[in-house]
């Protein structure tokens, strides 16, 4: 079996928590697949906006509103 979920991922077929090594082995920082790749990647895209929800929601005093401009 392929540790990278890459291709299934493209596909719609897995989300990026479906692979076992997103987020441990395989990040931006050190990239395995081509979806942690690029910045606009799927895996790459999930890890950074995903996170950022999990932790807002995990502290709901730390929220703020955007700033109108």
């Amino acid at each position: 079996m392929q540790a990278c979920q890459c291709p299934a991922i493209i596909r719609g077929v897995k989300k990026p928590t479906d692979c076992a090594i997103f987020g441990t082995v395989c990040t931006p920082r050190d990239p395995i697949g081509s979806c942690m790749v690029s910045a606009e990647g799927a895996c790459a895209a999930y890890y950074k906006y995903r996170r950022g929800i999990i932790r807002r929601c995990s502290d709901a005093h730390s929220v703020t509103r955007p700033l109108l401009q």
